[in-house]
């Protein structure tokens, strides 16, 4: 398995409808692209306008396809362009478990 690592930095006042978006059109979207989300965290200590998402993809191949057909998908490019009115930064990091990893 593979893990992609999602960090973004919400905007001042707009986390309450990023998470709205984020729960009702996101990760559904992913899902339905192949895209599995392992977990979805906000931080409590420290910059509370961070949100934080794991997603599981079986190999690169399917991390590839998944995007690919992301990037063709009419809603998600309608999603996308309303949550980069809300988003200041985001970083994304490919996760490769090592051996003794609960998570494989």
């Amino acid at each position: 398995m593979l893990y992609l690592h999602a960090t973004i930095q919400v905007a001042p006042f707009k986390n309450l409808e990023f998470r709205r978006i984020l729960a009702t059109d996101v990760i559904p979207i992913f899902e339905k692209h192949g895209a599995k989300l392992t977990g979805s965290w906000e931080t409590a200590v420290g910059n509370q306008s961070e949100i934080t998402d794991i997603w599981a993809f079986e190999t690169m191949a399917h991390l590839e396809k998944s995007t690919q057909s992301l990037l063709r998908d009419p809603e998600w490019t309608r999603v996308k362009d309303t949550l980069a009115t809300m988003i200041v930064k985001e970083k994304t990091k490919l996760l490769v478990p090592l051996k003794c990893s609960p998570l494989k």
